[in-house]
């Protein structure tokens, strides 16, 4: 975008000169002039807003008369996702060259303009703007400039160490514990579209084999058609009664949801999760924060933890040590999934399975070759079909669904049939859910749900599989007013055990405070477990703190927590601490994360004792250290750890002893830092999620063109960017355009051209009504002064030296000599 210090200097120059936009009344020494010259139009990059808020740089030609064209297809581009059908119907009729603002107000579209700070505003009511929608992935492709930033070659590799110390305890040796330390790293080739080798490891100095691999798997997207392609460690996506297996193969899926590689936390199956990575674990139950856990690598059924029983919409939050966090939703009701009418949906992948037996948490496979598939198509907007297949040496699984959206709500059933050795079984369910509708102010949303499996129904992923005929029966309702709100599940199971789960749950929110009560009452079956309950009182402190007590029953707990939110940027802090008791066993935890420009610190420290005697079980302090090392296009960087990619911004080697910040959006929270220690590396939030930052630099010498201060990053499964602040053509050139008489030539445009090095762009100049000229943007070296009526002047020369604002002597027009 044009330097606005240029622009400023020439709109309002100093010494009293008149500028660019002041009134036509020349000074009391300018020369007389009987004609004036013809005053020229002027083309600048401008920024558009929409109600003030900024969407992009349109390129717009200023006209001697003070009206302004811009471009109409970039006009559409910037509008079109964010207006109502009917000003988008107005967008269309714009031609695709250029459009007045007078033309844009005769059809209804104001567009202010200020000449003073050189911006356009585009002003519609809110009945004319559109809905935005919060998405993960744009609600419109990206355009071809932003996926064409990602390096054609990167690499990364992100390392967390651990060391802990055990003070006192009954179950591992007291002093210093073995080191241990995880890595993620991955390769990336041929830049968005191109492919990407993601791998890890961890160290153990405890374990037999110190070093072990973690799953290493090589991916390529076709982004326009959603379908992603792996090779090596693969668990494909589950779909109906699948259980998703580890195979060593290949896979092909398509997902319209999103494209993105593996994730910390990936859904296993209807209640099941794995966690790839030790990790902070939230259990969030109807709304209500249950249970905040440290959990080790491994799989985990929702079912396993407090409060988690019966037909209950069950949240986890994790975060691991890399700074990926993760939520996904879990509930034993059936996904349904209704895609629109021609949509498909599919997955493929043929390999040999992970071994099941293999307790030491590798990565060995058997010689079992294995096929797992799923299919699934939109018929229209308000049916969706589809099926899945399992093949493996001692197992196969067949099955079917179907889903129904009707104005009453929404049908699905599926019906599965697997044979494990000779024996052959089948399951079947039937679901049905009503939206949320309201009805006497209140919103209500209901589900039910009836399940039935045969002794011996299973799937590749399920080695277990189903030991009893069971049928299990389920419902939830939920009610929500304003701040109140009312839930109700229950689920029956009749199985070699039979049991009844009920579960009631209100609460109201008011203020920084929300009230929670929860009872599950054990209605049938085994008595050895009485009735439980569940209190919970939590007070936000401000934005970024809250404190939360809670008590249950059966078994006994009681915890105070305080918690201050961290969102991981630089500078930034956050942490936890919890006293209570639980079953029995007094509990002190607490934990603090800090993050530098260069690495994250973790502190943490857990503490259990026994109630009646108060002897201390386990004693233990932790410490974690993470950093991440990129390298993009021959550009290498460390800071912080990072996931899905990063960048890296270094400045100029002009711009070299000062400091450059890198911030998110326009001016928000730090993101990275490049200072004597090297370039910046900020990492990246997730693949296909469209990110900007702006840069800041310390001291920038006056007229110095950083030129774009706006870094936009999109990128594919792994993807690193570089972006060099500054450049040798960052100064702005000021003097004094004459002729042979010495008079002032005002109001003229032209370009300086690079006599010294060859196909080096030119630069732009124009002179003020005082003969003021500015160009900016200019390279030390030798000019050709050349106007757009094809006259030439002297030719200049920018020293080497320079660096911002140069001043240089009055520049006469050739051939006019006396």
């Amino acid at each position: 975008m044009t330097s606005m210090l240029a622009l400023f200097v020439a709109a309002f120059p100093a010494s009293g000169e008149p500028g660019l936009f002041a009134p036509p009344f020349p000074s009391e020494d300018a020369p007389i002039r009987t004609a004036p010259p013809a005053l020229q139009a002027v083309d600048l990059e401008l920024p558009l807003s929409l109600n003030g808020f900024y969407l992009g740089d349109i390129s717009a030609r200023i006209l001697p008369d003070g009206g302004v064209v811009v471009m109409g297809e970039r006009l559409r581009a910037l509008l079109s996702d964010r207006v109502d059908p009917g000003v988008l119907a107005l967008l269309e009729q714009l031609p695709s060259g250029s459009a007045s603002l007078a033309q844009l107000e005769g059809l209804g579209l104001v567009v202010g303009y200020d000449p003073a700070a050189l911006t356009l505003d585009v002003r519609l009511t809110p009945e004319q703007t559109g809905q935005t929608a919060l998405t993960l992935r744009p609600a419109s492709p990206p355009s071809a400039e932003l996926m064409a930033g990602a390096a054609e070659v990167a690499a990364g590799v992100s390392l967390v160490s651990r060391a802990a110390y055990v003070h006192e305890s009954d179950f591992e040796p007291e002093g210093s514990q073995p080191f241990r330390a995880d890595l993620n790293g991955f390769i990336a080739v041929g830049g968005f579209d191109g492919w990407a080798l993601v791998g890890g490891g961890d160290y153990d100095a405890d374990r037999r084999e110190a070093w072990r691999r973690n799953a290493v798997t090589l991916i390529h997207d076709d982004y326009d058609q959603a379908i992603r392609y792996r090779a090596g460690d693969v668990r494909p996506r589950p779909e109906g009664f699948q259980v998703s297996p580890d195979i060593l193969g290949l896979s092909v899926e398509r997902d319209y949801a999103t494209i993105q590689p593996f994730r910390n936390i990936q859904a296993s199956g209807r209640a099941t999760f794995t966690l790839e990575r030790p990790s902070v674990v939230t259990i969030e139950v109807n709304g209500v924060v249950t249970a905040t856990l440290s959990l080790v690598p491994g799989r985990y059924d929702v079912r396993d933890f407090p409060f988690t029983q019966g037909a209950n919409a069950i949240r986890v939050l994790v975060e691991d040590e890399f700074g990926v966090r993760e939520i996904a939703g879990f509930s034993t009701f059936a996904d349904i999934e209704l895609l629109g009418g021609g949509l498909d949906q599919f997955g493929v992948s043929a390999g040999v399975l992970r071994d099941p037996f293999d307790f030491e948490g590798g990565y060995a496979y058997t010689d079992d070759p294995v096929l797992t598939a799923h299919y699934a198509r939109g018929l229209s907007d308000a049916v969706t079909v589809g099926g899945e297949l399992e093949v493996g040496p001692d197992i196969a699984l067949v099955g079917v669904r179907a889903a129904w959206g009707t104005r009453l709500g929404l049908v699905a059933a599926q019906l599965a049939i697997s044979k494990r050795d000779v024996d052959r079984a089948w399951a079947a369910l039937a679901r049905y859910r009503l939206p949320a509708v309201e009805y006497r102010t209140w919103l209500h949303e209901f589900d039910a749900q009836i399940e039935h499996r045969r002794a011996g129904f299973g799937s590749l992923g399920d080695v277990a599989g189903t030991a009893f005929n069971e049928t299990r029966i389920e419902a939830r309702y939920l009610a929500r007013k304003g701040s109140r709100f009312l839930g109700f599940t229950a689920s029956h199971v009749e199985s070699r055990v039979r049991s009844t789960f009920v579960s009631l749950t209100a609460g109201w929110r008011w203020r920084e405070w929300t009230l929670s009560a929860t009872a599950q009452p054990w209605v049938a079956g085994s008595r050895e477990r009485p009735d439980r309950f569940l209190f919970n009182i939590t007070r936000r402190l401000g934005r970024h703190a809250s404190l939360r007590l809670r008590q249950a029953t059966s078994p006994y707990e009681a915890q105070v927590e305080i918690q201050r939110f961290t969102a991981r940027r630089v500078g930034d802090w956050g942490g936890r601490a919890a006293v209570g008791v639980i079953d029995g066993v007094h509990r002190l935890d607490g934990d603090v994360i800090y993050t530098a420009p260069r690495a994250e610190f973790d502190l943490s420290h857990r503490s259990e004792s026994q109630r009646d005697t108060t002897r201390i079980r386990r004693s233990i302090s932790e410490a974690r250290v993470g950093m991440g090392l990129g390298w993009a296009d021959g550009h290498a960087a460390f800071g912080r750890p990072f996931g899905d990619g990063f960048v890296i911004v270094e400045p100029h080697p002009a711009l070299a002893r000062r400091r450059a910040v890198l911030r998110e959006g326009n001016g928000g929270p730090i993101a990275a830092v490049a200072d004597r220690w090297g370039p910046g590396l900020a990492p990246l939030r997730r693949a296909y999620q469209a990110e900007s930052f702006s840069v800041e630099v310390d001291d920038l010498p006056l007229g110095y063109d950083l030129g774009s201060a706006r870094i936009d990053a999109f990128g594919g499964p792994r993807s690193g960017f570089f972006h060099r602040v500054g450049s040798d053509a960052a100064n702005t050139v000021m003097a004094h355009l004459r002729d042979a008489a010495g008079a002032p030539v005002p109001l003229v445009s032209g370009e300086l051209r690079r006599l010294d090095r060859a196909g080096t762009a030119a630069s732009a100049f124009f002179t003020n009504r005082t003969g003021r000229l500015v160009a900016e943007r200019v390279a030390p070296g030798r000019y050709a002064v050349v106007l757009a009526d094809g006259r030439a002047a002297e030719d200049i020369v920018v020293p080497e030296a320079a660096l911002g604002l140069v001043e240089l002597p009055d520049i006469v027009l050739k051939g006019t000599q006396p």
